[in-house]
């Protein structure tokens, strides 16, 4: 199951969706998934980090896009279990 949700991961491609590159298996079995290098971390980390020094134009830009990428995966049928 899991091989296949990395390969499904592999077709995606969209702005608004973090790249995904592959999965790197060490010999003790532990899988690593490569993606997208993301500078500035995750979103939410970097809303509790900078809480309250974005504009409301801003935090209504970050969800619009948010939308456009969960649109976009339900519209490959795929639920983001984290949002």
């Amino acid at each position: 199951d899991f091989m296949d949700e990395m390969k499904m991961l592999e077709k995606l491609k969209h702005p608004n969706v973090v790249q995904y590159f592959g999965i790197f298996k060490e010999e003790n079995e532990k899988n690593f998934i490569v993606t997208e290098f993301m500078n500035k971390g995750s979103l939410l980390a970097l809303l509790h980090e900078n809480k309250n020094k974005f504009s409301s134009s801003q935090l209504l830009n970050f969800c619009q896009q948010a939308c456009q990428g969960m649109t976009y995966l339900e519209n490959q049928n795929i639920i983001h279990r984290d949002l």
